[in-house]
């Protein structure tokens, strides 16, 4: 467990880098991400992606590639894109990833939705 001065770190990858930082925000500023204006809301609806530490032993790498950590003001949006990369997105992966549909409200994550999502097995592989 990544750990300073009794926090535990926020841990991310972004083009394929694992790096750590404060909290998402520092993370962000750290990507040369910008917040979108959904964060002016007060309660943003937000689908997030993560890969496997083995250190944690837990999906504990938030991936800000796209198409990782969207924001959306209503749960209805969310939910669509939840959904389409449940269906679409195993396609592109090599390595199962946590897709979860969560609410921030007043500093907090509240899971909605989650799922882990495998790569497919084709025919060709058996």
């Amino acid at each position: 467990m990544c750990i300073i001065e009794g926090k535990r770190l926020y841990k991310y990858s972004f083009k394929g880098q694992v790096r750590s930082a404060r909290d998402f925000y520092e993370a962000r500023y750290q990507a040369g991400l910008p917040l979108s204006d959904v964060f002016q809301s007060v309660s943003p609806y937000v689908v997030r992606l993560w890969q496997w530490d083995d250190a944690e032993r837990d999906y504990a790498v938030e991936i800000l590639n796209t198409p990782g950590y969207q924001s959306f003001s209503t749960y209805d949006e969310a939910l669509v894109c939840y959904n389409t990369l449940t269906e679409f997105f195993p396609d592109e992966i090599t390595h199962d990833i946590k897709l979860e549909l969560v609410n921030l409200h007043r500093g907090e994550a509240y899971e909605l939705e989650s799922t882990i999502l495998y790569p497919p097995v084709h025919s060709w592989q058996w």
